[in-house]
């Protein structure tokens, strides 16, 4: 299943399950891969992402070949 939301926001589910119980308890597990554009700016190492879905901004630094992004409090870094 795949949500086209505007030009370049998209999510879409690749796996999904649940499970049931006999004690009448569940679960479900969802793999998503979600994907938005935006643009961003770099001033003096410290890159600013903007997102088009919804405008929210994300920041972090670029250092050589590494990027370091803070998003709702969690690092990822993506080295090239």
């Amino acid at each position: 299943m795949a949500l086209q939301v505007g030009t370049t926001y998209s999510i879409e589910v690749t796996e999904a399950s649940i499970t049931l119980n006999q004690n009448m308890t569940c679960s479900t597990s969802f793999k998503v891969t979600e994907t938005d554009g935006g643009t961003y700016t770099l001033v003096n190492g410290t890159v600013t992402f903007t997102w088009d879905s919804d405008g929210s901004t994300d920041s972090g630094s670029i250092v050589g070949s590494q990027i370091t992004l803070t998003d709702d409090g969690t690092v990822l870094i993506f080295r090239k």
